[in-house]
């Protein structure tokens, strides 16, 4: 059972706090949202693969799982930007002086936030996926890109796309076949070798980590917060329960849709 803790407070007590010390709150509660959303639904698609999937699930999963990652590669790469910038820094630093002072107890959190930072930087640097994905496929349609991926196709490809009457539920499966060429490629698998499955699970893999480092910073930076300028009582409120959560490795992501049903 998962149990959230809800946290009030209201923009007058904002108002007491200095601006940049609310930028970096408000910016990295959004880095925690996005990259949480995206990482389940990458997950969630991947789970779809489960068993022998029909031709359709399987590029309608691999579209979602590849569009989630590529998504993510973009936003660790902002989070980085946004963690290492002048303002945000200085707030992690002045913010986590007064929370460690208040309460002993969050020194954990801190040198948690502290290694998470330099584990992302680290990661990003020495990693031969999440910079190309982020500048080339994460906010953009390059040309290029797909004309790459096209020339590294083998020779015998059968490309299969299923149209639907109905918006939305078509699946281009020659695109994705695309979008996969240009991940494995980017992997150093030739034509003659591509491995589609572990390319996907390799990204996955790899940029998953990644979100776990930036979280380790941002949830270190709100603790702080929250123990700097509202104390630690606030964070031991009566606990709210989410009967819906389920395991993250049984979620299933909902492929394909109908239209409503009309009220009789």
């Amino acid at each position: 059972m998962l149990k959230l803790t809800p946290l009030h407070f209201d923009k007058a007590e904002l108002d007491l706090v200095p601006a940049e010390h609310r930028l970096a709150y408000f910016g990295l509660g959004q880095l925690a949202n996005e990259t949480a959303i995206l990482l389940r639904t990458a997950i969630s698609a991947i789970n779809c693969l489960e068993g022998t999937p029909a031709l359709h699930v399987k590029d309608m999963a691999n579209a979602t799982a590849l569009f989630a990652t590529r998504m993510l590669a973009g936003r660790l790469h902002e989070g980085r930007l946004f963690i290492n910038s002048r303002e945000v820094a200085a707030a992690f630093r002045e913010v986590t002086a007064v929370a460690v002072q208040k309460n002993p107890m969050f020194q954990k959190d801190y040198a948690d936030a502290v290694q998470g930072r330099a584990r992302l930087a680290q990661l990003i640097d020495q990693s031969q996926l999440i910079e190309p994905i982020r500048n080339r496929a994460a906010f953009h349609a390059e040309a290029r890109l797909i004309a790459e991926a096209y020339d590294h196709l083998p020779d015998q490809v059968d490309f299969v796309d299923h149209i639907a009457p109905t918006s939305g539920n078509s699946i281009f499966g020659a695109a994705e076949s695309l979008h996969l060429t240009a991940l494995s490629a980017l992997l150093g698998q030739q034509p003659n070798e591509l491995d589609y499955e572990s390319a996907l699970a390799q990204a996955i893999t790899e940029i998953g980590e990644g979100v776990g480092y930036l979280s380790d910073f941002g949830s270190g930076y709100m603790i702080g917060f929250v123990i700097a300028y509202f104390g630690v009582e606030r964070l031991q409120g009566e606990g709210i329960e989410v009967p819906e959560a389920v395991p993250i490795d049984e979620m299933k992501l909902p492929l394909f849709s109908i239209p409503p049903v009309e009220p009789n």
